[in-house]
């Protein structure tokens, strides 16, 4: 899985701060074009009807995340973070690197299309 990011475009959707910050970030270090979207719809809807659009030129991928540790996360539920944590079978909240490092190794895997990467701690089990 070592294939190159140079001269690939990656769409992230709020990349303003937080997940999507971290993750155009890590695209950007490995010399990926990134473009971004304030807006998140319908996203994870059309990723497996792009993918089949769009296979074999282009692959197409989205990331569904658990509780992640932005900013607005932490403002909102600082006091019950403990809790929160108690209950996600890997007892850790997602670090915004954590998704990041998802959305690198997709865009690596040469032979991963369609897919929705799950990256909850266990919480969706």
């Amino acid at each position: 899985m070592s294939e190159s990011l140079k001269n690939k475009v990656a769409l992230i959707t709020g990349s303003s701060r937080g997940i999507g910050k971290s993750i155009a970030l890590a695209f950007a270090s490995e010399g990926v074009d990134v473009v971004i979207n304030y807006k998140k719809s319908s996203l994870m809807y059309l990723t497996k009807s792009l993918a089949k659009h769009y296979a074999p030129e282009v692959r197409v991928n989205a990331i569904a995340p658990g509780y992640t540790q932005t900013d607005l996360f932490l403002e909102r539920h600082e006091h019950e973070l403990s809790d929160i944590t108690k209950k996600v079978p890997l007892k850790r909240i997602n670090l915004p690197e954590d998704i990041a490092q998802g959305a690198v190794y997709l865009c690596k895997a040469a032979n991963i299309t369609g897919h929705v990467l799950v990256i909850d701690g266990g919480s969706s089990l």
